[in-house]
């Protein structure tokens, strides 16, 4: 028990120190908020356990909570899965087309996020010259323009001629940036690839073959190693709302 307490307490402190490293990276959510939660919880069980207060509740109060942990742990887990599955490259030469989907844009530019995704481009558009790209999302309140424009600058700086763009500058989440990009597309979409964060893959497939892409293939691209535990919990969670939106399905 000892043992466990100690665990629970480490876990707890690494959880809120994380969080703050999370705030400190002024990302433009709250989400590391989850992180403060998850921290505060660890230590408050802790304490429980250790002061014996968690064993003087009813028998079937611990069951249920046991349970549901339980529970929680294996779904977590299946998700987990589903999102590292999201990291393998797809290989397809010469699409018809791909969606570049958008990340949060700073005053200096596009973030770290969307360069890795632009990077990616980039080098996909290079290797493939017939593809048409099309940049996808809007203008949140915290940017200074489009992410669609920024995505379209960056990508015109590296080489890629503008003929090549299609703009889509008002799509303010994945579905959006799906359905949004579609209707540029004269005709059938035909071979499109979906370029994204390799933590983002997964639930990007989904939502593209939900909207009525056949096929979409995945581009992913690299993420930064040190922000992969937060994207990947936000993901899991975004998933969860997805399938309860039934904007995607799994199976």
């Amino acid at each position: 028990m000892k043992i466990l307490c100690f665990v629970l307490s480490c876990v707890g402190i690494l959880s809120i120190l994380y969080g703050l490293s999370i705030a400190m990276a002024t990302s433009g959510t709250l989400f590391f908020l989850v992180w403060f939660a998850i921290g505060a919880f660890s230590i408050l069980f802790s304490f429980f356990l250790s002061s014996g207060a968690y064993f003087l509740l009813p028998p079937y109060f611990r069951i249920a909570f046991q349970c549901l942990l339980l529970l929680m742990s294996i779904v977590f887990f299946i998700l987990f899965c589903y999102v590292l599955s999201g990291f393998r490259e797809g290989g397809e030469k010469n699409l018809n087309h791909i969606i570049i989907l958008g990340a949060q844009v700073r005053k200096s530019g596009p973030s770290i996020v969307l360069k890795y995704r632009l990077d990616k481009a980039v080098e996909y558009l290079a290797d493939n010259p017939d593809t048409v790209c099309i940049v996808s999302g809007g203008q949140g309140a915290n940017e200074p323009v489009s992410e669609a424009l920024a995505m379209k600058d960056y990508l015109v700086l590296n080489g890629i001629s503008p003929d090549r763009i299609l703009t889509e500058a008002i799509s303010t989440n994945t579905v959006e940036n799906i359905r949004n990009s579609m209707s540029l597309i004269k005709g059938e979409p035909g071979r499109t690839g979906i370029v994204t964060n390799n933590f983002h893959m997964f639930r990007a497939i989904k939502i593209a073959a939900s909207c009525g892409l056949k096929n979409p293939y995945p581009i992913p691209s690299a993420s930064t190693v040190y922000f992969l535990p937060n994207n990947i919990f936000r993901e899991i969670l975004a998933i969860i709302k997805d399938l309860m939106l039934a904007n995607i399905t799994i199976g």
